[in-house]
């Protein structure tokens, strides 16, 4: 066989592992010509925060994870500590849907249960030293749903938003 024979027969042999390898859809892909994404001049201008929905959403989501936090809390470390981190996360999402006034109370609130649950975090407890944090935990959301309710935070949540996207008004200022 002469060199170039040689070649075109390397070549096939190439081609034809890819195909049987790979199959047919790695060549369409190589050939296929893509179509160009085409942006949507509109899409994220606007976006609307909904603080009504999102305090009531924080609401339910943190009431149960406060019930399965408390069902739960001494039986694996693991998922103590994330249910922990989630319930303040959930609080602290409440705390931003509400006026100066009343996040000033419920960031009261989220700083009890952090500290209550930063013991948890920094050691193991004891039997005894769980049970208390249990009780603790327990009260404090009695008294959380009493004060913080959505049916009686409805007066005192943020009014519904619209945020303009900052890419699309950097687009305009070229």
């Amino acid at each position: 066989m002469k060199k170039k024979e040689l070649f075109i027969f390397y070549v096939t042999v190439v081609l034809l592992n890819t195909v049987i390898l790979g199959g047919c859809a790695t060549l369409d892909e190589l050939f296929r010509r893509k179509k160009p994404t085409v942006k949507d001049p509109t899409a994220g201008l606007q976006q609307v925060i909904n603080y009504r929905r999102r305090y009531r959403d924080s609401y339910i989501l943190w009431r149960v994870c406060q019930e399965e936090l408390l069902e739960n809390l001494g039986r694996n470390r693991k998922k103590d500590l994330r249910l922990c981190y989630v319930v303040v996360e959930y609080l602290e999402t409440m705390q931003d849907c509400l006026k100066q006034e009343k996040a000033l109370e419920i960031a009261r609130a989220v700083q009890k249960v952090r500290d209550a649950t930063g013991e948890l975090v920094k050691r193991r407890l004891s039997r005894s030293e769980m049970q208390q944090l249990k009780r603790f935990l327990s009260r404090e959301g009695r008294i959380f749903q009493k004060e913080f309710s959505y049916n009686k935070m409805q007066d005192w949540i943020k009014p519904n938003v619209r945020y303009v996207n900052p890419d699309y008004l950097g687009d305009d200022k070229d």
